[in-house]
């Protein structure tokens, strides 16, 4: 009857559900199961509900299923709370799964226009997602502590894709990349630890750019 109830359950299927896909063991699988079940039947309109295709998004992608998972993803309805959270794991996987289309590429040495454009493509949807999510930080205010601090998280990883997907071969926009890390760090003191990321990030995009010195 809490009102927080509904956001229990969730956080309880996620569990059941992250332990399923690391040890596979069925009566995981039943509770998760059980504890959805419980979801959909009590609070059905609840915009926590509406985040189960958030977790088949993530059941896919444990399984290592980067294409299909994005599709799942972007089912979630912009009312559940897990919205922004699938915009960029789906950004994610299209971003991952193209890097391993690429190197696998580059390994059968063979050039072919085709597959560069349509793994080209797919960056560009990655990318859209991203700035997607971006424009609805901008756009969107969220009231919730837990929401504000999940936000957060959020942005920095987007700010890290966006930065390794303009550093990619086939993107080519490291300098971009470098420019749009400097803007990142600016709100970020010094001393924070989300500095090394950008700091790992930014070398990565000078090394592409032949900036050895920098």
């Amino acid at each position: 009857k809490d009102t927080l109830a509904p956001q229990a359950l969730w956080q309880a299927v996620i569990c059941f559900s992250e332990e399923f896909d690391a040890f596979a063991d069925p009566a995981d699988g039943r509770d998760k199961e059980r504890v959805m079940e419980g979801l959909v039947a009590r609070f059905k309109d609840h915009p926590d509900t509406d985040n189960i295709f958030y977790l088949q998004g993530r059941t896919l992608e444990n399984q290592r299923k980067l294409v299909e998972a994005p599709a799942k993803y972007q089912s979630v309805p912009e009312r559940a709370t897990a919205h922004e959270a699938a915009l960029v794991r789906a950004g994610y996987c299209l971003r991952a799964d193209a890097f391993r289309q690429y190197s696998a590429y580059m390994k059968a040495g063979k050039k072919d226009p085709a597959a560069e454009q349509a793994m080209l493509d797919q960056l560009k949807k990655a990318e859209d997602l991203f700035k997607k999510f971006l424009k609805r930080v901008e756009t969107v205010q969220v009231d919730d502590p837990e929401q504000k601090r999940a936000r957060t998280s959020l942005v920095l990883a987007v700010n890290q894709e966006l930065a390794y997907l303009y550093n990619h071969k086939l993107v080519g926009k490291a300098a971009e990349s470098l420019k749009f890390l400097n803007e990142v760090a600016k709100d970020i003191p010094q001393d924070d630890e989300r500095m090394a990321k950008i700091h790992q990030v930014q070398m990565q995009s000078h090394l592409v750019l032949n900036q050895a010195e920098q």
